[in-house]
């Protein structure tokens, strides 16, 4: 019977130079060389990757102040017109920076044409709204959970910064645009 010590086969001993640990074990590289390189890792960073890209996506649509307050009306509302959309969204800017201001014809405006060739096709390219050139219509789309959390979140702190104006069940928001103009 022939010695098995004897017929070591070439990779064994190179073994001990590939083991990451150095003790000649071979173990790191058993374990790497056992599974094809496309067996299903590719799975976790594809995830990975998907969700980072979604992260990134969600925060920067609603770093934007335009975006968020019509991403907010839209998440509590559904469907709008482009026009009310305009004239909620510059009301709740203006509130932040004076409660008691009223927001011009002009403002409004500027708000809505931002919001028209700016904020909402963007938020349409992301897939978080339909929104309708030809009708002046919007609505939210199907979004991520992580969109809602992020805007319940982002509204609850709105709500505390608020302070006593937001007391109550109401909205903060529902008191300035409900009877806007």
């Amino acid at each position: 019977m022939a010695d098995d010590s004897t017929d070591t086969p070439t990779d064994d001993s190179a073994a001990p130079e590939k083991s990451a640990d150095g003790d000649g074990s071979g173990a790191d590289t058993d374990a790497a060389t056992d599974s094809p390189p496309d067996s299903g890792d590719s799975t976790p960073d594809t995830n990975a990757a998907a969700n980072s890209a979604l992260v990134d996506t969600v925060f920067s649509v609603v770093a934007d102040d335009n975006r968020r307050y019509a991403l907010y009306y839209l998440s509590d509302r559904g469907a709008t017109d482009v026009e009310r959309l305009a004239t909620v969204v510059a009301g709740w800017t203006n509130a932040n920076a004076d409660p008691t201001a009223v927001v011009t014809p002009d403002e409004r405006e500027r708000v809505e044409i931002a919001l028209h060739h700016v904020h909402l096709p963007r938020l349409e390219r992301e897939g978080f709204v339909r929104y309708d050139r030809e009708a002046g219509t919007v609505e939210l789309a199907d979004v991520p959970d992580l969109l809602d959390t992020v805007l319940a979140r982002s509204l609850d702190q709105r709500r505390r910064e608020a302070g006593p104006r937001a007391s109550g069940d109401s909205d903060w928001h529902d008191s300035r645009t409900d009877d806007a103009p």
